[in-house]
């Protein structure tokens, strides 16, 4: 290798590193705002919630209930940040291996059942025996994504079903919903 292409390798590598160094950085700050927003957003429930029961009239009710579903949805999207937080530091260290579909279906299942059953949705995980090669954590979060939206855009008294089809020697994992679904002109900006 000549001179220019050791310093052009250099400095590609210096880059890399560099760039390495700049997105740990950045996680590390998105871990410790994630956490220490925690605390504050319980303050503020806790709060609200004696608020709720010291007042009384319906257009006291109406702006603790808009309080309310600020603070309900600014909790989800830190909870979304932290798995996202979860996931982005578990990726670097990916580590295929098998993994039984079912249990990660009904683990889903059960986490989004508060959800579905407020609005009346039938969210159920088709059974299997499957397992496929895929890193358990990453396969999760990325399911457990769709099966939230599934539930969350499906209109009252629909239906959300998780299952797979094997494809020759692969398997396609598949969230079926009666929801608005995606619009076409965003699938491609969706995955």
């Amino acid at each position: 290798m000549g001179e220019s292409e050791q310093a052009a390798s250099n400095d590609r590598g210096r880059c890399e590193r560099e760039l390495q160094q700049a997105n740990d950085f950045h996680g590390v700050l998105l871990a410790m705002a994630g956490h220490d927003l925690r605390q504050p957003l319980q303050v503020i429930m806790t709060a609200y919630e004696w608020l709720a029961r010291r007042l009384n009239t319906s257009s006291d009710q109406e702006y603790l209930d808009r309080g309310r579903f600020a603070i309900a949805r600014l909790s989800d999207q830190l909870n979304l940040l932290i798995e996202a937080l979860r996931l982005h530091e578990h990726s670097a260290n990916i580590q295929p291996a098998p993994v039984a579909l079912a249990p990660i279906f009904a683990q889903l299942c059960r986490d989004n059942e508060d959800a579905a059953n407020s609005k009346g949705l039938t969210l159920s995980a088709h059974p299997t025996g499957a397992a496929v090669m895929s890193d358990a954590v990453l396969l999760e979060g990325i399911l457990g994504n769709l099966i939230r939206n599934a539930v969350k855009y499906t209109g009252p008294g629909g239906r959300v079903l998780v299952g797979c089809r094997r494809r020759g020697a692969f398997m396609k994992i598949e969230v079926h919903d009666t929801g608005i679904g995606i619009p076409p002109d965003k699938l491609s900006k969706g995955f």
